[in-house]
């Protein structure tokens, strides 16, 4: 694929909705300028003081709602808001003839999903979901790998993600300990989900295990179920009441002709030896890599200047919504099985480093 040099992408003005934690992200990356191909100008916030806080602190106008920031002279709008907020914002920005670029979760039912989809087409407005983890370059290594037919047939699929978060994460963002904004499934399990609906495609089937063995929060704090495919299944399991300090992921594939492992915070790094067809895969990939919002905004500006590159977007934001919401609607309530199983694999963790 023929790759416009950044220099040469045209700057693309954009306001953000939202000035809480990942806000940050977003000004220290695009304002001033503009290195990503986008250019952050505006931002809006419920709270008139940290709306103005953060406008001061990254250099941009501050607008006291979201009907005064759909004024702006820009053609993409930001959403850093809380998760049951997203569609209803992302509409109205659509309807207002802008671009949205969307914080995951796209919507919090299939019906607002759908609703989201036909409005951005019928509009022919773009709509991107942050789904970043799916460009870590290990991760487009493994999807090469797997349309390649590397591993040869898929055995089995195991995925861990065993993170720590203290009890002020939840209290000073209260929304998300809130029952609709969803618990370590939709808020930290479906990145790595997402993943593993990008390498093997939609399961048949789906189960699933929810409860808290940490945080007395409304939504759950620790997951474990199965995704099952033709032949094989990929087990997760996902915690945010692992001790403190911990923020350890893993993913190991076994195949009939090769295994791979990774490793790290976010499966960003290879465990243990990768296969020579693996790795000579690199050249290959579409760039930029790095799964970070850095190089995801970078797509999204190429995308946005007509480059047929790879984001995502409604169709695609869709299926993870369908996914979340068949996890949830069998999953069983289990709060002392996962306590036991999850303190028992802490501890080997602990002792033996698996997952480090």
């Amino acid at each position: 694929m023929q790759v416009t040099p950044m220099s040469a992408l045209p700057i693309i003005n954009a306001g953000l909705i939202g000035c809480g934690e990942v806000a940050n992200r977003y000004g220290t990356l695009l304002s001033g300028s503009g290195h990503s191909g986008l250019r952050l100008t505006c931002a809006t916030d419920v709270s008139d003081a940290e709306g103005r806080a953060f406008s001061d602190a990254f250099g941009l106008r501050f607008q006291p709602s979201l009907a005064a920031l759909l004024t702006e002279p820009i053609e993409l709008v930001c959403v850093c808001t809380p998760n049951i907020t997203h569609a209803p914002i992302a509409y109205r920005c659509m309807e207002a003839g802008l671009h949205v670029l969307l914080e995951h979760p796209m919507a919090m039912s299939i019906d607002e999903a759908e609703k989201l989809r036909e409005t951005a087409r019928g509009l022919r407005r773009h709509l991107f979901v942050v789904r970043q983890r799916r460009f870590l370059a290990t991760v487009q290594a493994v999807r090469a790998a797997l349309d390649r037919g590397v591993f040869g047939e898929i055995r089995t699929v195991e995925a861990s993600v065993y993170w720590s978060r203290r009890p002020e994460y939840f209290t000073e963002r209260p929304w998300r300990a809130d029952h609709d904004n969803g618990g370590v499934l939709l808020n930290q399990g479906s990145h790595f989900l997402d993943i593993l609906l990008f390498l093997f495609g939609t399961p048949r089937a789906v189960e699933g295990y929810v409860g808290n063995i940490r945080h007395p929060i409304e939504v759950e704090d620790t997951a474990r179920g199965a995704m099952h495919f033709a032949g094989f299944a990929a087990y997760f399991e996902f915690t945010t009441a692992a001790p403190e300090g911990w923020n350890r992921a893993h993913l190991r594939i076994e195949g009939t002709r090769h295994n791979v492992e990774l490793g790290g915070q976010a499966w960003e790094r290879f465990v243990g030896p990768v296969p020579d067809e693996i790795l000579r895969l690199d050249g290959l990939l579409e760039q930029p890599l790095g799964g970070d919002h850095a190089s995801y905004f970078e797509r999204v500006s190429r995308r946005l200047a007509g480059e047929a590159i790879t984001v995502v977007e409604a169709d695609e934001g869709i299926r993870m919504v369908h996914l979340i919401d068949s996890i949830y609607a069998v999953a069983v309530r289990a709060d002392a099985d996962l306590a036991a199983y999850f303190g028992s694999r802490l501890e080997d963790i602990r002792l033996h480093g698996d997952c480090a």
